[in-house]
């Protein structure tokens, strides 16, 4: 795209240089692992001289972290977000979805377009169908979406093992813990296991964005200080987004070396202590974050949105979310081998069925907020220089802005490393590189790979030399540091 622009011509020889050996190295590292692995043969040394195998891995490394200051210059986005005191507005006759057909005719531009039907429904397609210039929405939506990603992958993974793999669910390992066929069964196993860490691996994009967005509101609308509410709706909201990442342990922590039908004196019942301490991280952060929104819009006596069906929702989630964890903590403290659950399974089954039908119906079933206006324009020119009371202050680790920010980090960070550069950006208007992405998204990789790597070789050095891969490749991979845990 830098190339194909000849109107700035900021391709220098370095980037060239750069992205043809960033192509080299990966074209010749999946070479190497693929001819290691069409040719091996039990006992026979590695086809690829080893060297050759650790040389590619290191190069390949370096040029995934150097992407971040090798790429050329490309035109900046500039995004502008407000807090506005009212509803949207209704959209022009051109901006309405087209009732007659499942086409979406609009004057603006979009990345997806989804039926009216489904984007007046569901929280995740009007995500999708959002205009790109100017938009107005409410950052629950992201909440909303993150609950629907959730339940829908639920239903959808306990129809299919239902259909392909009954046994999964019928003979659970954690069936005689609560004598109830709990509907997360469907996804604990492959290949229903596959699909779910797929899937709700978005919800960690939804719940980082709902987080960033409702701190964002809050501190553009109060910049000397928040409120008691706001906080505890900041953290709630962290909290959240924070237990999506554990999340992913879901099917790490319990179904590995837990198998269906499995003798009773196989049970690991700590294991799935863990993991069901995982969901109910997840399900308690969630709950907050829907108590947080109703608090805040109870809280503002301006505009009185807080109805009685509001209220009667938050209540009952609450109430549900709260009887499921004792449900699930009363039968795991008095497990006894051979011995029933504790609480009646059916009232087990009633609270997870309750549970669900709560948490999809928090699209519908919150007070209306205060939504955001985002707009976003393409600039012609490099991001211009920031006044001087935007500088970073350079004389310390603080940094001094006039503007509002999330997160504010030294400036030797936001210099070097994309990551910190966009947890500084500032709230009300920012310029940025859409690369800066990319580039933070490397060195997230990067940086979890070196980290498990010294972490793996100070505890468990035998995981790295004893790798049951090693056989095949010859050389010390350094991904062989984070494939077990703790590590993993």
């Amino acid at each position: 795209e830098a190339a194909e622009d000849r109107s700035r011509d900021n391709v220098a020889k370095r980037h060239t240089v750069f992205i043809i050996v960033y192509g080299c190295t990966t074209g010749y590292l999946a070479f190497v692992y693929l001819v290691n692995w069409l040719t091996y043969e039990k006992g026979s040394p590695p086809t690829v001289f080893p060297l050759l195998t650790q040389v590619a891995d290191v190069v390949f490394l370096a040029s995934a972290l150097c992407i971040t200051s090798s790429l050329p210059e490309e035109l900046p986005l500039k995004v502008t977000t407000e807090v506005l005191d009212g509803p949207p507005p209704t959209p022009p006759p051109q901006e309405r979805l087209c009732q007659s057909s499942w086409a979406i005719e609009r004057a603006v531009s979009h990345v997806c377009t989804c039926p009216r039907g489904l984007t007046e429904r569901f929280a995740i397609f009007k995500l999708l169908s959002q205009p790109l210039e100017e938009r107005v929405f409410y950052p629950s939506v992201y909440l909303s979406a993150s609950h629907e990603v959730f339940v829908g992958t639920l239903v959808f993974t306990w129809a299919w093992t239902w259909n392909l793999r009954p046994d999964q669910i019928l003979d659970h390992p954690a069936r005689p813990l609560m004598g109830s066929y709990s509907p997360f069964f469907g996804w604990d196993y492959a290949p229903a296991s596959w699909f779910s860490v797929v899937v709700c691996s978005m919800n960690v994009l939804l719940t980082w964005r709902y987080s960033l967005l409702q701190q964002t509101r809050s501190i553009i609308r109060n910049p000397e200080g928040r409120t008691v509410v706001q906080q505890f709706s900041k953290f709630s909201a962290i909290l959240l987004a924070l237990s999506s990442n554990v999340w992913q342990l879901l099917w790490v922590i319990g179904p590995v070396g837990q198998e269906p039908g499995q003798p009773l004196d196989k049970l690991d019942v700590n294991k799935w202590f863990l993991h069901t301490g995982i969901f109910f991280t997840y399900a308690a952060a969630s709950y907050l974050c829907a108590l947080a929104n109703y608090l805040e819009a109870a809280e503002d006596r301006s505009r009185d949105n807080v109805a009685k069906r509001h209220t009667v929702f938050i209540i009952v989630y609450g109430c549900t979310t709260g009887y499921l964890a004792f449900v699930y903590l009363v039968n795991w403290l008095t497990y006894e081998k051979g011995s029933p659950p504790t609480v009646f399974p059916l009232l087990t089954q009633v609270a997870d069925v309750v549970f669900l039908a709560s948490a999809l119906c928090i699209t519908s079933s919150l007070p209306e907020e205060l939504p955001l206006k985002v707009t976003t324009e393409v600039l012609d020119g490099p991001p211009p220089t920031p006044p001087p009371q935007e500088r970073l202050c350079q004389s310390s680790w603080a940094i001094e802005r006039a503007v509002s920010h999330v997160c504010t980090c030294p400036r030797g960070l936001t210099e070097r490393f994309a990551i910190f550069k966009l947890l500084s950006q500032p709230l009300e208007e920012r310029v940025f590189y859409p690369s800066v992405y990319l580039s933070a998204s490397h060195e997230v990789f990067v940086g979890t790979l070196v980290f498990t790597w010294a972490w793996t070789w100070n505890l468990r050095p035998d995981q790295i030399l004893d790798h049951p891969a090693r056989p095949l490749m010859g050389s010390y991979s350094p991904f062989f540091g984070w494939d077990y845990a703790p590590a993993s």
